[in-house]
């Protein structure tokens, strides 16, 4: 209870200090989700005194606490919060390439497999339970990563990965 008192007075004066404070509080306690908001809270609080590396380090452990509780709402809330404060993650890691089987989202890859099997668009979308609409901007997009002309230059290139992929897996 006290470190809920210090995250709520810390907000009404605007003193980051002891919303840090609390956060670190929840933490000792064990209240994940609680630490997570003191975080973002301090952040905000942070940003708005223009100490922005400060705000981005408090935001960067709230967000890891959003998604290692699987709070995506969470993230997509506090996210939306925070960059008009100049406070913004970027994605982070490699990026997808943009052509290649690699390049294919897994929808794609399933879509793909589809096709390669000889299946239409109406059979594919009764099968995923999308749109025909859906389904053909699917095909477009893997037609254009792979560099197909054809749903048969698509069938070659899925044959020819499978039996690559399958050649790898026997080594």
């Amino acid at each position: 209870m006290l470190a809920a008192a210090d995250h709520c007075i810390g907000l009404v004066e605007s003193d980051h200090a002891r919303v840090l404070s609390a956060a670190d509080a929840f933490d000792r306690v064990g209240y994940p989700l609680l630490r997570a908001v003191a975080l973002e809270n301090a952040a905000a609080l942070l940003a708005r005194r223009g100490e922005v590396v400060a705000a981005r380090a408090a935001y960067t452990d709230a967000r890891q606490i959003y998604t290692n509780l699987d709070a995506a709402w969470d993230i997509k809330r506090a996210d939306a919060r925070l960059r008009p404060l100049g406070i913004r993650t970027g994605a982070r890691g490699p990026r997808r390439p943009t052509t290649g089987w690699q390049a294919l989202t897994p929808n794609e890859v399933r879509v793909a497999h589809l096709v390669a099997t000889g299946k239409s668009n109406p059979d594919i979308a009764a099968e995923l339970c999308v749109s025909r609409s859906t389904v053909q901007t699917h095909v477009s997009h893997i037609l254009a990563k792979l560099g197909c002309r054809s749903r048969i230059d698509l069938a070659i290139q899925a044959m020819k990965s499978a039996s690559a992929d399958h050649a790898g897996s026997s080594l």
